[in-house]
């Protein structure tokens, strides 16, 4: 069975520290768990209630990768694509944790 470490409030703070100051994406744990049902963490988490919610390390740093497109003004739907389209390539269910994206350079 999956587990996890980080309850979603402790993710947000976690979240929220690692934003560069000059881009604010406010996350909170309510952001944290619409994206964790909307399929953008490990898909067994889709349906854990949220008072026994928590999200593994790669789960964290999927978020914090969603966080900065948002903060960037990239919207929910390329998120989605960009997600879906690279869920299946590499064959990784974390794709934003586990694969390089951006400049390589």
């Amino acid at each position: 069975m999956y587990e996890g470490i980080y309850a979603p409030p402790t993710a947000a703070r976690y979240l929220l520290a690692s934003r560069a100051a000059e881009r604010v994406y406010a996350v909170t744990s309510r952001h944290l768990i619409r994206w964790i049902r909307k399929g953008l963490a490990h898909p067994h988490l889709e349906d854990v209630p949220g008072r026994d919610l928590t999200i593994a390390f790669q789960d964290l740093v999927s978020m914090r990768v969603i966080a900065a497109l948002r903060a960037a003004g990239v919207s929910w739907p390329r998120i989605h694509a960009a997600e879906a389209w690279l869920r299946p390539h590499p064959g990784h269910q974390r794709p934003f944790a586990t694969e390089q994206l951006g400049p390589t350079d």
